[in-house]
């Protein structure tokens, strides 16, 4: 267990753990949530022994291996990718010291346990060969996306980029008990990100991972933690079960609140009738005294939500972009060749690829930001190009103010509209002359929004327009882009916004590529179907359907109406468990309490293990009628 007490830790006036008591299970498998500024990642470094607190303590179990991965984290090593990550195993050292521990008591003191713990770290230690360290190695470097010849690079030579995945290959073979992940999908395409969730699922240690891709939470988190204003708040179920109960919670809260309201305001009004009267005046006093003994509710601030809504996109011709075997270089290095891709009226395209194959350069090809291209680009008639791009720093200036950059590329000069569109961006009043350098990355973000949709155009380049954005802000965006009546091409490594924006998708690849009709989701599944079953070499336009048997509708129904059945239970079990856990608190180590609660904690588990198996097994089924 990590146990938390009366934990406190404040920067300046504001309190980013306040009075925190909680238990964590280092097998359970948590999403920590909250606003931007809440303090996730500085809870993380408290875990990690990084920070200290102001009050209070953290006790983590004896023997609990953690494993931290912050944002983060420059490598200047000079060793290879491959030699860097292999000095990762810290499993073969745990090992190593924990066999000397019982050889030690086993001379001292033998005891039949010691000699069967003793028995196990052996024939552990026998299977953590050289070979098969650097087998594990070679595994996780593949997928996260290195090649044999990147895998013998220095490390010092990474980009940040790359060299966070270097950090994030040293923490998984380091053989944790528990994992803290503070944003590990930041620097992975989706490709990677998709290997990723699959290896993290695989694993038998527990994590409490900060992420702001829904996919991901939803896809690997079993409970949610929730920090707001020092609290922390834990519900049952990934990300999606989260906000649902969280809305629940909060209806809730507002029915109790403006009923304690109506009370107090009605007890008021009669202690002012009763001290109008001498002879009700002491009780007027009393009533008085049990008005103030109430414990006020009081309502959560609400975060100003930006507003979105992207203007009416003039029609466009049916074709809206063409390209024709267009290729690319950086000096001698090919980035991709033979390119071709017709572009249609009203189709919201994603550009999947791994990191480094020209996702962004293919973009800029088309704004204009690189002209030195070889092959053709043409537009359709009417078409009105805006693009918003990764590297928001090279297209901002500086040292401009908010309103001054504004006027400055705004085609209508219209004041009155300008200010109005930066408000519902929650620029507003005297934040419109802030200097453009001093902007934080989300600010950035949605002041190149803003510029966005003042040019009114109707064929929008999108690179990684989710970056620096919370959850909340990401749900505007994607529902106005969503509702965009024009042509959409983008590029994002947030796997929730692709499936549920792209209606097609375009895999590029260095030598060509191929257009898929569908979402995200269903383009994975026809790749997965293609490594399975032999298909053809080449794909033009690849249209992912359905083919349903009466009898497979059947089997489909009939496993909705288990996997229905199989969630209640696991979300009782969850429940179950989440209130052990916190009851942990209140017993002391090896008393009975603290036994017969551990007792249930682990009939609960293996109940939910079994139940969970199940599950997985009756999805993956209906995963394959899809």
């Amino acid at each position: 267990m990590i146990a938390i007490k009366d934990a406190y830790l404040g920067f300046g006036d504001q309190a980013i753990l306040d009075g925190v008591s909680t238990a964590i299970d280092p097998r359970r498998r948590i999403g920590l949530v909250g606003s931007n500024g809440a303090g996730k990642s500085t809870l993380l470094k408290v875990l990690a022994r990084k920070i200290a607190l102001d009050h209070g303590t953290v006790d983590i179990a004896h023997g609990l291996q953690i494993g931290y991965l912050p944002q983060e984290l420059l490598l200047t090593s000079h060793q290879s990718v491959f030699d860097e990550t292999f000095a990762g195993c810290g499993t073969l050292a745990h090992l190593q010291a924990e066999a000397e521990r019982l050889e030690y008591l086993l001379e001292h003191e033998y005891h039949d346990a010691v000699l069967e713990k003793y028995n196990h770290v052996q024939e552990r230690l026998n299977q953590y060969t050289p070979a098969h360290i650097e087998r594990m190695a070679r595994t996780i470097l593949l997928g996260l996306g290195f090649s044999e010849s990147m895998m013998r690079k220095p490390v010092s030579s990474l980009s940040l980029g790359w060299g966070m995945r270097v950090v994030l290959a040293r923490l998984m073979m380091s053989g944790s008990d528990f994992y803290l992940f503070d944003e590990p999908t930041n620097h992975l395409d989706l490709q990677t990100k998709d290997w990723f969730v699959g290896y993290l699922r695989s694993l038998k240690s527990g994590f409490l991972l900060v992420c702001h891709d829904r996919y991901v939470l939803d896809a690997l988190c079993d409970s949610t933690i929730e920090l707001e204003r020092g609290k922390l708040t834990s519900y049952p179920g990934n990300y999606t079960a989260y906000r649902k109960q969280k809305e629940k919670d909060l209806e809730l809260l507002y029915i109790h609140y403006e009923q304690q309201q109506r009370e107090i305001a009605q007890k008021m009004a009669t202690i002012q009738r009763f001290r109008a009267s001498a002879s009700k005046a002491q009780a007027a006093q009393a009533m008085l005294k049990e008005v103030n003994r109430i414990q006020r509710l009081t309502l959560p601030p609400k975060p100003k939500p930006i507003k979105i809504v992207l203007p009416h996109a003039e029609r466009s011709a049916r074709i809206v972009c063409s390209m024709k075997n267009l290729a690319y270089r950086f000096g001698s290095s090919q980035i991709f060749k033979q390119v071709s891709l017709i572009v249609e009226r009203g189709q919201k395209i994603a550009v999947v690829a791994p990191n480094g194959t020209g996702k962004s350069t293919l973009l800029g090809c088309l704004d204009g930001r690189y002209s030195d291209y070889e092959g053709t680009v043409s537009f359709g008639e009417r078409v009105q190009v805006a693009s918003f791009v990764q590297d928001q720093n090279a297209v901002l200036n500086q040292y401009m103010t908010i309103m001054e950059y504004v006027d400055s590329v705004a085609p209508d000069g219209n004041r009155a509209r300008i200010r109005g569109l930066l408000g519902s961006f929650l620029f507003e009043g005297d934040a419109v002359d802030k200097k453009i350098g001093v902007l934080s990355g989300g600010e950035k973000n949605r002041l190149c929004m803003a510029i966005l949709l003042l040019q009114g155009a109707n064929f929008l380049l999108l690179d990684e327009p989710t970056n620096h954005l919370d959850m909340q802000s990401k749900e505007v965006l994607l529902q106005a882009l969503q509702a965009f009546d024009g042509t959409i091409l983008f590029v994002s490594h947030d796997h929730d916004f692709v499936n549920r924006l792209a209606t097609h998708v375009f895999e590029l690849r260095p030598d060509g590529g191929a257009l898929f009709h569908g979402n995200y989701d269903a383009y994975r599944a026809y790749k997965q179907q293609q490594a399975i079953v032999s298909g053809p070499s080449t794909l033009q336009d690849v249209v992912v359907g359905k083919t349903q048997s009466i009898d497979g509708d059947a089997e489909k129904k009939a496993l909705k109406k288990e996997i229905v059945q199989l969630e209640r239970r696991i979300a009782k079990l969850e429940s179950s468990i989440q209130k052990i856990e916190h009851a942990f608190i209140d017993h002391g180590y090896g008393t009975s309490g603290y036994e017969k609660l551990l007792q249930a904690l682990k009939s609960d588990q293996k109940e939910l293990a079994v139940v969970m198996h199940d599950w997985e097994k009756k999805q993956q089924r209906l995963y394959e009628l899809q």
